[in-house]
């Protein structure tokens, strides 16, 4: 069972890939025409070409307490349509900025993160066998990043049978993701090989439990890193936005 801290740090190491934040950029934005996402948004990086952009903010704009949901609603059709539009769409993209500030989108992106990559990700690892904190950030990030059930497959070849253990098949796991990524036809693929040498590297330093601290990506991820986080007095107050924005989530996936 993976505890609440490893958790924080397992998402914290994607995070860092993702927006080179620890906690995370809740308003990044990147409009690339010729990326298969086109916009990809936030903390865990949701894109218009996957629907998960259009969800997102159909249920922010959905919550009465949403600063900028007014500014943001004559958008969320053409987002959860996927229209290419979107990426030239300049007002959009300031609105979707200036939104990441709210504490409630912020909360949303929490709770989207859980339920549509996190939650996921742990029960694939659970059927792969896989329960180290550091096997389960692995599938996790696959999850993120795209692609989990074709390299697992391809992983598995040769692995069924053999007795090998979970660490053996995360390695293996590691390496094929490795070498997908460092031969994808898409340059913009082929550079973020850096997140199967993290891993890479965690595996060698024999950390399958995550603990910290521990250095990503030239960051370092540390207890207080989690901490300092809570003595801001936040967490009593996120607990509400968290509790408002997955009630407005729940509406919008049924």
């Amino acid at each position: 069972m993976i505890s609440h801290l490893q958790k924080q740090t397992g998402q914290a190491i994607i995070n860092i890939f993702e927006t080179g934040l620890v906690h995370g950029d809740y308003s990044v934005l990147s409009v690339l025409a010729d990326d298969p996402g086109l916009i990809s948004y936030g903390r865990a990086q949701t894109t218009l070409s996957s629907g998960h952009l259009g969800r997102l903010i159909t249920a922010y704009c959905q919550d009465p307490q949403a600063r900028d949901g007014a500014a943001l609603r004559p958008y969320a059709t053409g987002l959860r349509k996927r229209l290419r539009e979107s990426l030239y769409n300049y007002p959009l993209h300031r609105a979707l900025r200036r939104a990441g500030s709210d504490p409630i989108m912020q909360a949303l992106q929490d709770v989207y993160v859980d339920e549509q990559f996190w939650h996921p990700a742990t029960a694939a690892a659970q059927q792969a066998d896989i329960s180290s904190a550091l096997g389960t950030s692995v599938v996790y990030d696959s999850f993120i990043h795209g692609n989990w059930e074709a390299m697992y497959q391809e992983a598995r070849e040769g692995y069924a049978g053999m007795g090998w253990g979970e660490h053996a098949l995360v390695r293996r796991y590691i390496a094929v993701r490795w070498a997908w990524l460092a031969r994808h036809p898409r340059q913009i693929l082929r550079k973020t090989v850096y997140r199967m040498e993290t891993f890479h590297l965690l595996c060698q330093q024999e950390n399958w439990r995550l603990t910290l601290p521990l250095v990503v990506r030239g960051i370092q991820i540390s207890a207080k890193t989690f901490s300092t986080q809570e003595k801001t007095g936040m967490s009593s107050r996120r607990a509400l936005f968290y509790q408002l924005a997955l009630a407005c989530l729940q509406k919008t996936m049924k």
